[in-house]
């Protein structure tokens, strides 16, 4: 998208001679309205926004998701129709104070000079009338800072740390600088208190807001002279060369000649002889110096430390730090200033494509500090690139981040010719960072926080991959690939040393994981794409628009929910969409797209089309350059989490999680713990057992029985074995309602599907024993929309109704919570009930949306402490996604986690062993309780089966258990599912005659059960193909005598299927051959 852009500069009309391109919304947080007693609004002046001024646009100043608003909106009732949710003020926010979770004063305190430094919680909400200190007038963005006192950064600065912890420091997501929430952790960490400074200080915030004031103006003297031809060419060629051997870093920089650094980052290597390099501080660039963005660094570059000239390239990887303290014009700038001036101040997409620009190169350098791993690391082989037979590069996967990086012959310690697809490699590696710029200044508030996690959507991160280089990568030793042998067998290794294995175990599934993920990504269309766009109509809201991919084999990644990322020739800023629709047309090569705007970037998206844009028949056009953008964790979020993760790392000894591991790896019989509980399961007993279930009284056969006293016992990790058609649903639904019966106990019901989820929750909501249980469905926001099967205890709707069911137990404060939180769900599920009416949605309409969606993501952890206050939960079911985002670091359930006793993982084939250890580490004190059969689908892979990421990451957990000795095993194999002719093929091959089949008139007689046609999985009545197996089952009856179950089966199939008669005619004399084999 670059090379698009810069070629679109060109031809665009000159800047101004100021050379600062005009900014097309204010840089001025908008004007908020507060309420006086008299319920009028009053407008009220908050940095220097003068009172009463009008917007800029006909709805009102910029629309920032987070940012407080100047519109005057409806209410709910006024546009919609509907009665809004009383406490609702016209602008459809809370009317109280309290209702917004923090009090505010009638006025506000004048403040003439710097604010005490205070941390994040203790911001006032709104910057003081009049506030100002003495770097105010020295850039754009000054105002919605507070300066940390130089001094102490200067005379009395703290000891510096190398250590950048990524939990703090976090890695970039997936949505980039387009998440509000992620953008307001990236102010400094460390605060320095009048009464009480830091001890520590990690060298990343050592930069202050006056070096990068000084950074900026002397760049743009350097500029300035360029421009006007007066700038002189230093010819640095006779310095000599720094020393080739290590490169010389520092944590704090030096003053060179009065000249103190800024932070850059190295974040592409491919620049010939040198790198490029991006700025860590948005206050350089932003809001008018993108040419400031990226800068080039190469052999002519000054050390200050050691005098000498360039580094060797060698020793630099991707993601290290550099202190940069003065620039110089690179030969493109020299060539042509004014050009390549045009070129840079172009939003940028990529750090370096074949035809990028770069106006500045560093001059003058140190390099900040470089902390090794302390141990290898584990990479596995993804993919190799030959050429004239010879293995040129390859890509490979490492762990500790779940993207791929590209692997070259100079850092290899052997040919890559003698490597294999999905090899296990060793490798040495610098300590993973995160790769985000941020600001070197805290906020003066909660409003100018987020002010300026609004102003930096415009920016895409140079290097979104968290990806790191390894500095050298050498071939595993013989002794490891025996551990690995006999981790994938008996695993005896891990009875001798279990801490040592515990610790390479989760250092190869953190590789597995990582090549599993990074391989989603490996076909992704990688391309910038120059298109017309025309708006769908009718209008959506938030926009739609629709684009057509050329010279395009297949959709290379575009596909529903992906987002995008796209630039209108003439802006200055980028635009983050979201794929809705991807139709190929394969013998055209061409993949036609339908973007969608999302409610934050709807109306600077309308405003381009209005600005750029050209009437056509029946809609509107416009240029744009689109590239893909990076692939979501909802793909396979568990390879992606646990890429992330060290699965060990809350496991502590000896507690349910340890003991949950060793029973699993050790390798030891069951009845060997010293525990007694560990030692056996409760006695089996041969009293019947009866449970109502929709109005009838249904027995559990035998092996229900039994396995309903394996899951119920206490033994941390145990499995059911069940066969299709034995009843596993509801096995699993009465093992969760029969130990939710203790009132500090919660059970977690997970399974792969969203669909399979709400069946098991359909099952345990059948139960009429267990009047006391109180079941909840959790389904995450991205897939409410396409919830197909809805059931009555979704998470929504449970906290829709606390306010009406519980009124009499809620304090004022958390019934308006309840009552607002109800209105404006309503608002959100009208339009996902009926997406058509989205496109007809007035002004007010939209505006009531866009408040609903902000306040429901505000309040759901609110609602959420309210749910476990008055009614908690004693069973909640999710995906396995979900339950490991939402106890996450921020996720809902995570203050809940001790409560967690009990785990049941139902389709427990397609749940892959990371899993299991994932949730061992997140919900430590919790049993495992998995049922599924072995033999239907395990986990998906785009990989062989046998390869070194399936083996070591995909594995399926009901494969593993059913190999552990130490694990019960409880099998079904009553089957209520099929005629006992149909069950033949299946039994001999698969069960090995283990299962049993019962008829009709048996499973009415003895265990009041009726069998019929029922939906499917998917939640949709499969009305023919009932049909056509109750015709197989009754020509199977019917069989002549002498014929075999499986000849039966296959006249029936062919009797009923005469469009693929040719198919399994083709196909019967290799099966009956196969079945020949096993008679």
């Amino acid at each position: 998208m670059t090379a698009s852009m810069e070629h679109l500069a060109v031809s665009s009309p000159p800047l101004p001679s100021s050379i600062r391109p005009p900014q097309p919304e204010s840089q001025t947080p908008p004007a908020k309205f507060r309420r006086s007693q008299s319920s009028r609004r009053k407008p009220v002046v908050t940095f220097g926004v003068q009172s009463g001024a009008e917007p800029t646009s006909s709805r009102g100043a910029t629309s920032l998701r987070g940012a407080a608003r100047c519109r005057g909106l409806p209410t709910p009732a006024a546009s919609s129709g509907r009665p809004g949710p009383s406490g609702m003020s016209r602008r459809g926010v809370p009317s109280s104070a309290s209702a917004r979770g923090q009090s505010r004063p009638t006025s506000a305190p004048v403040f003439s000079g710097p604010l005490p430094q205070v941390p994040t919680s203790q911001l006032p909400q709104d910057t003081p009338q009049g506030y100002t200190h003495y770097l105010i007038d020295k850039h754009p963005w000054a105002r919605f800072v507070n300066p940390r006192p130089v001094h102490c950064l200067r005379e009395n600065l703290p000891t510096v740390t190398a250590t950048l912890d990524t939990t703090v420091y976090r890695h970039l997501p997936d949505a980039g600088y387009m998440s509000t929430r992620f953008n307001k952790s990236l102010f400094p960490q460390v605060v320095f208190r009048a009464d009480r400074l830091p001890t520590r200080i990690p060298f990343i915030e050592i930069p202050h807001l006056e070096d990068t004031i000084d950074f900026r103006a002397r760049s743009k003297q350097v500029m300035n002279q360029l421009l006007s031809g007066a700038y002189d060419e230093v010819d640095v060629a006779n310095v000599s060369l720094s020393p080739a051997d290590q490169l010389h870093s520092v944590k704090i920089p030096p003053v060179y000649k009065g000249i103190r650094p800024v932070l850059y980052q190295v974040v592409a290597t491919g620049w010939g002889a040198g790198v490029i390099l991006e700025a860590k501080d948005f206050f350089i660039m932003g809001p008018d110096r993108r040419d400031l963005h990226c800068i080039t660094f190469d052999q002519y570059s000054i050390d200050v430390i050691t005098g000498g000239r360039g580094f060797n390239k060698a020793l630099l990887s991707i993601k290290e730090f550099v202190w940069v303290y003065s620039v110089e014009p690179t030969l493109q700038a020299l060539e042509s200033p004014r050009t390549t001036l045009r070129q840079t101040s172009v939003p940028r997409t990529t750090a370096l494509e074949t035809t990028s620009s770069f106006f500045f190169r560093v001059s003058h350098f140190a390099f900040a500090p470089i902390i090794n791993r302390e141990e290898p690391i584990y990479g596995i082989i993804l993919s190799r690139t030959t050429r004239y037979n010879n293995v040129i590069h390859a890509r490979a996967a490492f762990e500790g981040c779940p993207d791929a990086v590209t692997i070259t012959p100079s850092i290899c310690q052997f040919s890559l010719n003698r490597t294999v697809p999905f090899e296990i490699l060793g490798a040495h590696s610098r300590v993973n960072v995160s790769s985000a710029t941020r600001f070197c200044e805290p906020p003066v508030s909660l409003e100018a926080r987020a002010h300026l996690a609004g102003l930096i959507r415009c920016f895409l991160p140079m290097h979104p991959d968290e990806g790191i280089l390894p500095l050298t990568v050498f071939k595993i030793s013989p002794a490891e690939h025996a551990w690995f042998a006999d981790r994938l067998g008996r695993f005896d290794n891990f009875y001798r040393d279990p801490v040592g294995s515990k610790r390479r175990l989760a250092k190869i599934c953190n590789a597995a994981c990582s090549a599993l993920a990074a391989v989603n990504a490996a076909g992704d269309d990688k391309h910038t794409h120059w298109d017309v766009a025309f708006v769908v109509t009718p209008v959506w809201h938030p926009l739609r628009i629709q684009i057509t991919l050329r010279d395009m084999a297949s959709e290379a990644g575009w596909s529903t929910g992906r987002h995008a990322i796209l630039w209108v020739p003439g802006s200055l800023n980028l635009i983050k969409m979201k794929v809705v629709a991807v139709e190929a047309n394969s013998p055209r090569k061409e993949v036609k797209v339908v973007l969608q705007a999302f409610p934050w970037s709807h109306e600077p998206l309308k405003r381009l089309i209005h600005r750029f844009g050209r009437d056509v028949p029946g809609t509107r056009a416009f240029d744009v350059c689109v590239r893909l953008g990076k692939s979501t964790t909802s793909a396979n979020p568990v390879y992606d989490i646990v890429s992330r993760m060290d699965v060990f790392d809350n496991v502590m000894p000896r507690t349910l999680a340890d003991q949950l591991i060793t029973i699993r790896y050790a390798n030891q019989p069951l009845g060997t713990s010293d525990e007694p509980h560990l030692k056996s399961l409760p006695p089996p007993s041969d009293e019947e057992r009866f449970f109502r279930v929709k109005g009838r009284s249904v027995a559990l056969t035998p092996d229900q029985r039994d396995a309903v006293r394996v899951g119920t016992g206490k033994i941390p990790l145990v499995a059911i074995q069940a066969a299709f058609g034995t009843g596993k649903t509801l096995v699993g639904a009465i093992t969760a309602a029969l130990l939710s019966g203790d009132s500090e106990t919660i059970v977690i019901v997970t399974t792969s599907t969203n669909a399979a989820v709400a069946q098991f929750t359909d099952t345990l909501l059948s139960l009429e024993d267990f009047p006391q249980m109180r079941v909840v469905r959790h389904i995450s926001d991205t897939a409410a929309a396409d919830n197909l099967t809805p059931t009555p205890v979704d998470l929504s709707k449970v906290l829709k109704s606390l306010g009406s069911e519980f009124k009499d137990q809620l304090s004022e404060e958390d019934l308006e919570k309840c009552e607002l939180f109800k209105g404006y769900r309503d608002i959100i599920e009208s339009y996902m009930e009926h997406p058509e009416a989205i496109p007809n949605m007035t002004d007010d309409q939209k505006d009531e949306y866009e408040i609903a969606e902000q306040y429901v993501s505000r309040t759901l952890k609110r609602m959420v402490k309210i749910m476990f206050r008055v009614r908690r939960p004693s069973d909640i079911c999710m995906t396995t996604s979900s339950l490991l985002n939402s106890t996450g670091r921020k996720g809902i359930f995570k203050s809940y986690i001790r409560d967690f006793r009990v785990v049941i993982g139902d389709e427990a084939s397609q749940i892959p062993e990371p899993a299991l250890l994932s949730i061992a580490s997140r919900l430590p004190h919790a049993r495992q309780v998995y049922i599924g059969d072995v033999h239907q689908l395990a986990p998906h892979v785009k990989r062989p089966p046998t390869a070194n990421p399936a083996v070591h990451g995909a594995r399926s957990v009901m494969d593993l258990l059913l190999h552990a000795p130490a694990v019960p095993v409880a099998p079904l194999i009553t089957t209520f599912r099929a005629h006992p002719a149909l069950l033949a093929l299946p039994n001999r091959i698969a069960y090995d005659g283990q299962l049993g089949a019962v008829s009709s008139d048996e499973a009415a007689e003895q265990y009041n059960v009726e069998l019929t046609t029922v939906d499917s999985v998917q939640g949709q009545e499969k009305e023919g193909g009932a049909r056509t197996m109750e015709a197989v089952e009754e020509s199977a009856s019917r069989r002549t005598e002498g014929q075999s179950p499986f000849s039966a089966q296959c006249s029936c199939i062919l009797g009923r299927c005469p469009r693929h008669e040719d198919l399994f005619v083709n196909l019967l004399p290799s099966l009956l051959a196969f079945v020949y084999m096993f008679s």
